[in-house]
Parts: structure tokens; C-alpha cells; sequence
């Protein structure tokens, strides 16, 4: 799998959106957490505020903007006939790959 097409296509396009949308929740996290929602314990801080709103915006800005995508029989076929495993199964693989406590 890894030497395919398909990781190729994995890697690159929904591991890097997963990022995007991290930057964006960890900016949310920081503006939210980092800043006092008074100032002096009695005036709204507007800027932590308009500094919200513009995160929010950005997100907002990307879901407005359409995906142009072509079906490519070969990932259709792939993604289609996909083999699941349960939770078990995948947390056992889990611990060989990556050993808890290590």
C-alpha cells in the first residue's frame, strides 16, 4: 500500500486537510485561552474577539469553496472494495507499531 498510487493520494490530500483544520482549531484554542475575555474585570476585549471572527471566517471562507473533482475508476475501485477492521484488530496493530509507555 505504502509503495502505490493510493498513498500517494492518502498522504497528500486528506492527512494535509486534517493539518489545515488543526492550525486552524489550535489559532481558535490559543486566541481563546491566551487572551481575558474584560479587561480591567468590565469592558468586553473586542480584539480577542475580532481575532475569533477572523479564524472563524477563514474556515467559513474554505467550506464556500466548491470541489472540482474528477471520479478516477482506479481509487473508486480501491476505496470500494476497501477491507475494514474492527477497533481490536486495529489497536493490536497500534501497539506493535508504537508500544505503550515507550
Amino acid at each position: 500500500f505504502k509503495d502505490s498510487f493510493f498513498f500517494f493520494f492518502f498522504y497528500f490530500f486528506v492527512f494535509n486537510l486534517h493539518l489545515i483544520i488543526g492550525i486552524y482549531l489550535t489559532d481558535l484554542t490559543f486566541v481563546a485561552e491566551g487572551n481575558p475575555d474584560f479587561i480591567n474585570e468590565r469592558l468586553i476585549n473586542f480584539s480577542k474577539r475580532r481575532r475569533l471572527a477572523h479564524i472563524i471566517n477563514e474556515m467559513l471562507r474554505f467550506q464556500h469553496t466548491p470541489f472540482v473533482l474528477n471520479k478516477v475508476p482506479l481509487i473508486e475501485d480501491y476505496l470500494t472494495h476497501l477491507k475494514y477492521s474492527d477497533e481490536d484488530t486495529l489497536y493490536k496493530i497500534s501497539e506493535k507499531i508504537k508500544p505503550r509507555g515507550v
